[in-house]
């Protein structure tokens, strides 16, 4: 029951994730105007069999989905444990 509810907290979090750093300046500037972000991704592209344009975009927010969903992930095991640990703490002061 607990990985379900880390999944589920998971993935409610990658909405707010993914919107942080897709909103980062650094990210923006590293794609910007076809900067070095888009030449480091032409590997995936092509294996993917992106034609370019609105492909090469779609795979870029698939890829930024999957960085969420993971940071998420490791975010709420590490809630979890957290809230465990506290509440074994508070269990053996009491």
């Amino acid at each position: 029951m607990k990985t379900i509810g880390r999944i589920l907290l998971a993935l409610v979090l990658t909405w707010p994730l993914l919107t942080g750093i897709s909103s980062s300046p650094l990210l923006t500037h590293w794609f910007a105007n076809g900067g070095e972000g888009w030449n480091a991704l032409s590997p995936v592209f092509r294996a993917l069999g992106s034609d370019g344009g609105e492909q090469n975009e779609e795979i870029f927010v698939g890829i930024l989905l999957v960085i969420s969903f993971v940071l998420a992930l490791v975010l709420s095991f590490a809630l979890f444990g957290l809230v465990d640990r506290l509440r074994h703490s508070t269990d053996r002061r009491a």
